[in-house]
């Protein structure tokens, strides 16, 4: 009798407990292989009942485009690859990124690919969030989402709440662009220190709106949450001089990286304003042709520089070697 196609697949006759033995010592570029040699290797090699090694990839998009969702995936800034499209037929590849397009919903291709991917950032771009969606999320992404999540021109519903959202899929770098106006009011004192507390260090709030409308100014309480953050823009936030004199002091004591803060001042800040940092304990001095003001703590390595920029922008920078351990130990004793 001849034989036909498949009678010599040994490997597919064996026991799903010794196939996934044997598919964990294959490297990514193999796997993607195997998912195409028949339905069974391809249930394995996507099975979450395993750790399957992944590829890294810079970034996973969501996108609303013309009353659909989209789903792309980039390994570089700016180089996307459309995964999944509800009105593209299925089963079409991408010549460039050798991707196959997924069938089904949008949850279930985003599913497949967290089994191959390695994502460092979640972008959610003119997408409408709510608790469902919120759900549905986390459940594709077997509650291990991005660490960096990035809203673009996002709406949300009336019952979402967007900081117990972040803080449940551990969020650890937050950026928004653009906002309907009930949103922007979310990004106040107390989101910076929920935020915080949750051990997050990044987090930019871009402003699409009218700060007169929707800015507010930081208590003293704030200024040991604010030395937490590497990264934190808020323009929307005003600096008034005398937080400004207490903070520069309070971040030398208590900021161990290099950080970047930017915020708006409420008034123009010129060299006589920051005088006061000219005594026995500090030094500063403007640099040559512009307005960037260094100043240095005595018997101290660390360093610290304000730039004034267009429409009273004010950007603060640290330089510092502390260690993490005197850091906490100094934010617990302001606390």
């Amino acid at each position: 009798m001849a034989s036909i196609f498949g009678d010599k697949d040994f490997i597919s006759r064996l026991p799903n407990d010794c196939l996934i033995s044997i598919l964990s010592f294959l490297n990514p570029s193999s796997l993607d292989v195997i998912e195409y040699v028949n339905q069974k290797l391809r249930n394995l090699a996507i099975h979450k009942g395993w750790k399957r090694p992944k590829r890294a990839k810079n970034e996973i998009v969501i996108q609303q485009v013309q009353q659909r969702q989209v789903l792309l995936v980039t390994s570089q800034v700016n180089d996307y690859s459309l995964i999944w499209d509800p009105m593209i037929p299925m089963n079409f590849e991408n010549k460039k990124s050798k991707f196959v397009y997924i069938s089904g919903s949008l949850f279930n291709a985003i599913e497949e690919m967290s089994f191959k991917f390695a994502f460092q950032k979640l972008k959610l771009m003119e997408v409408h969030l709510d608790n469902s969606f919120s759900r549905n999320l986390q459940t594709t992404f077997h509650g291990d989402l991005p660490s960096s999540l990035e809203l673009v021109r996002t709406t949300t519903s009336n019952t979402f709440n967007l900081i117990e959202f972040l803080i449940d899929t551990k969020i650890r770098t937050f950026s928004f662009y653009g906002a309907k106006t009930y949103e922007v009011s979310l990004f106040n004192e107390d989101f910076v220190r929920k935020f915080s507390g949750a051990g997050n260090t990044r987090l930019a709030i871009y402003r699409y709106f009218k700060e007169s409308e929707y800015s507010w100014k930081p208590s003293t309480n704030l200024l040991p949450v604010i030395c937490r953050y590497t990264t934190l823009h808020l323009e929307h936030m005003i600096m008034i001089k005398a937080i400004l004199e207490e903070l520069i002091p309070m971040a030398f004591k208590l900021v161990e990286k290099d950080v970047s803060w930017y915020f708006t001042m409420d008034s123009q800040l010129d060299e006589n304003e920051l005088a006061n940092f000219n005594n026995g304990q500090f030094s500063m001095e403007k640099r040559t042709g512009c307005e960037v003001f260094a100043i240095k703590k005595k018997m101290c390595q660390k360093s610290c520089e304000i730039t004034i920029g267009e429409n009273n922008l004010l950007i603060i920078k640290f330089y510092s070697n502390l260690n993490s351990d005197a850091l906490n130990k100094n934010i617990r004793a302001l606390m």
